[in-house]
């Protein structure tokens, strides 16, 4: 018997994050139905996105949006959504976007006029206030949801708190590509120290603790560079930041590139930081560059905020969020330590092969999804 999945996003516009659903659709005697839609602002990145591929494997309708690029407000033309599920048949449907979203509260009704389980993936990690309507509508999503997939234990802890009593699993929206994320990609730069970021230039990322680190490891005469990849709206203020602490020579910028360039510019960096730091509305959800990073061989340290501990694994990797002096005492043990920079590089590759790749995340699921159908059956049987 057959197990037909339907899943519903913008996440797959982007051909990258597909390899999740081909890994999926290898599984024997499962089949991946997409709906997704053809075009998607990228306000993070700044651009407008095409739908890649997708892949053969993969059953897809893609299709308009309404409100595309709000993704809490997007969603589906009900009579494109609606076809999706009439065409392909779903046993079970995933929509991975948040509970509070419409597109979450459009493809749950489908799902409940269809008599199809229904499962939601989120990534919110922040029980922030939000209106009287948004709060109505998630309560709606989550009564309709067979099962709630969180991004990180913070996140599934957040959903308790919304009230949600159903099945609760924890498991990131997608993995890594540990072929296109190979340490044989690796061109490490000789004689000094090259730290990378990569990501949105805004405030919660720290991209300034970062700078103020890198300055205290050149003031005590360690040799470091830095390579700052992204875009936002601190760009400005961090390129004058750099300047003022005489890092003007020391870093590349590097524009914002698409997700299969990434890989080529991790390849130039000795370690990789993500410094987020936490804000009344947001923690950090996961940070998937830590994963691609450690997949490609290259060590990772990251602040303590949201989900950053519980995906690197290390204690010995962690600064608490917003003490950059932490952060550079770090940088300085990666800079006389090989040994130590050396284990941590291989402990990186053996955590990503173990929880992180795409293979993975998807038997994982499948075994959720599984999970969901025979508990179905059961209360169907126990009806009768």
């Amino acid at each position: 018997m057959g197990l037909r999945v339907l899943v519903a996003s913008h996440t797959y516009v982007v051909g990258v994050n597909q390899a999740k659903l081909e890994a999926v659709s290898a599984i024997e005697g499962v089949s991946v139905g997409l709906l997704v839609p053809r075009v998607w602002k990228s306000g993070d990145w700044n651009r407008q996105l095409s739908l890649d591929g997708p892949p053969a494997s993969v059953w897809t309708m893609a299709s308009p949006t309404w409100f595309t690029g709000s993704v809490g407000a997007y969603m589906f033309p009900p009579w494109r959504a609606a076809q999706a599920i009439r065409e392909f048949r779903p046993d079970i449907i995933q929509v991975e976007q948040e509970a509070a979203s419409l597109a979450a509260l459009e493809i749950g009704f489908l799902a409940a006029v269809t008599k199809t389980p229904l499962v939601v993936f989120g990534w919110e990690n922040v029980n922030k206030p939000l209106p009287w309507a948004r709060r109505r509508l998630r309560s709606v999503v989550l009564k309709l949801t067979a099962l709630y997939v969180a991004g990180s234990g913070g996140a599934a802890q957040v959903a308790r708190d919304w009230g949600y009593q159903g099945r609760t699993a924890v498991l990131p929206q997608l993995g890594v590509d540990p072929e296109l994320f190979s340490s044989g990609r690796r061109r490490p730069r000789s004689g000094q120290l090259a730290v990378g970021f990569v990501g949105r230039l805004s405030h919660e990322k720290g991209v300034d603790l970062l700078l103020r680190a890198l300055q205290l490891v050149r003031e005590s005469g360690q040799e470091v560079s830095g390579i700052i990849c992204g875009a936002g709206p601190e760009e400005a203020n961090l390129r004058t930041l750099a300047d003022k602490v005489g890092l003007a020579s020391a870093i590349e910028w590097v524009r914002a590139v698409s997700h299969e360039q990434v890989p080529e510019v991790l390849s130039g960096i000795s370690v990789l930081v993500l410094p987020s730091r936490s804000t009344p509305s947001w923690r950090e959800q996961f940070g998937h560059v830590l994963i691609e990073a450690m997949s490609m061989g290259i060590p990772v340290m990251g602040s303590d905020c949201g989900a950053i501990p519980e995906v690197i694994g290390r204690d010995d990797l962690i600064f608490p969020e917003g003490d950059y002096t932490a952060l550079a005492g770090l940088l300085l043990r990666a800079g006389a330590d090989a040994r130590w920079l050396a284990d941590v590089a291989q402990y990186g590759v053996r955590r990503v092969q173990e929880r992180f790749t795409h293979a993975i995340i998807a038997r994982r699921l499948v075994s959720l999804w599984e999970e969901v159908i025979g508990r179905r059956a059961v209360e169907e049987v126990s009806s009768t």
